[in-house]
């Protein structure tokens, strides 16, 4: 398979790394050849200070896995959980992308908006951040975020609702380390907008313009856990009310969420 092969997000983004790393390459080029090219396969084992810059600029202590160039052995380690995770979500049909170890910032400079289903580009990132946390894109689902904390607790207005609406959908569902909740749901070519606090308190929507960390990524050492059950489609009452809010207070993702990227 040659580089004309790779969708043209993923294309992109393989060709602009390259020539900011000073590469070029021919158009029939591989691309295991490509990425080996721009590092990702290195035989190295050395933690050079070329390799530390390449990677981390700024140097920072407080991200672990990120601050020097994976060997062969740490990425073995790290095949069985989140590097493997990323690649199984993408081959589900999730758009994922790399955050920081232990935080939610995304560690590429456009955000959620470089998500990308691409295994091969997927592998590159994973190769170079093992421990990155794995987040999943929301612009194909509704995430009903619940949180349960500092004296919120999302869980009574979901009652709340359901005693109004009816009960929500058996979706697949995730524990967050805070002690939250994610309702995973689908929509149908519709778009959704992520808000804050709708459709009530304690409630927060991750859909367009969002994303959401996933199993096996850390909250302070805490993991986010994902039951094994299939998604459904969003209730019509749920998708009725974020619309009856969306012009208040659509959150800007995207601009609050993107800081301190490597790549």
């Amino acid at each position: 398979m040659t580089v004309d092969n790779l969708d043209t997000h993923s294309l992109y983004k393989l060709k602009q790394i390259a020539t900011e790393s000073g590469l070029s390459f021919p158009d029939n080029i591989s691309k295991l050849d490509l990425l080996k090219q721009m590092g990702a396969y290195s035989e190295q084992t050395d933690d050079s200070e070329h390799d530390q810059s390449e990677l981390n600029s700024d140097d920072d202590e407080d991200t672990p896995g990120c601050n020097k160039k994976p060997t062969k052995c740490e990425g073995l380690l790290e095949i069985a959980n989140n590097h493997q995770c990323a690649r199984n979500y993408a081959k589900e049909g999730f758009w994922v992308l790399p955050c920081w170890p232990d935080s939610k910032k995304p560690l590429t400079p456009n955000g959620f908006s470089d998500a990308t289903k691409d295994l091969n580009l997927i592998d590159y990132w994973w190769e170079r951040c093992p421990q990155a946390n794995v987040a999943i894109q929301t612009r194909d689902l509704l995430v009903l975020d619940v949180d349960c904390k500092n004296g919120v607790d999302g869980l009574k207005t979901i009652n709340s609702l359901e005693k109004t609406f009816g009960k929500l959908p058996e979706t697949k569902t995730q524990n967050t380390p805070s002690g939250g909740l994610h309702y995973i749901y689908k929509t149908r070519n519709i778009i959704v907008p992520s808000m804050i606090n709708c459709p009530g308190e304690g409630l927060d929507i991750r859909a367009y313009s969002g994303y959401i960390l996933a199993e096996p990524s850390t909250i302070d050492g805490k993991s986010y856990v994902m039951d094994a059950t299939e998604i459904s489609e969003a209730p019509i009452w749920l998708v009725n009310l974020i619309y009856a809010n969306s012009a208040f207070q659509t959150e800007d993702i995207y601009h609050s969420e993107i800081k301190d990227s490597v790549w």
